[in-house]
């Protein structure tokens, strides 16, 4: 799975994603949130053009662990894409 990392693969998927919520589904926004540590991801949803809009403290709890961790929040709105 690792040798997938780093190429952009998510992104692209992601993106595509994004145009079909847009322009087929008539969404205006979508938000997005990622853990602090989870820097794989954050990456992604800026690289996408999402904006950082907060820190949620102690937003997430990871199923396995039960620990919770703070989440970065995000929102890309459709005239962001423009």
């Amino acid at each position: 799975m690792g040798e997938c990392w780093g190429k952009g693969i998510m992104t692209e998927a992601a993106s595509r994603i994004l145009e079909f919520a847009f322009n087929e589904l008539g969404l205006n926004r979508i938000n997005s949130e990622a853990t602090i540590e989870n820097n794989g991801s954050n990456k992604v949803i800026q690289k996408l053009g999402f904006t950082f809009e907060g820190l949620r403290r102690q937003a997430m709890r990871n199923v396995a662990t039960k620990k919770t961790h703070d989440a970065n929040y995000y929102g890309l709105l459709k005239e962001d894409l423009a």
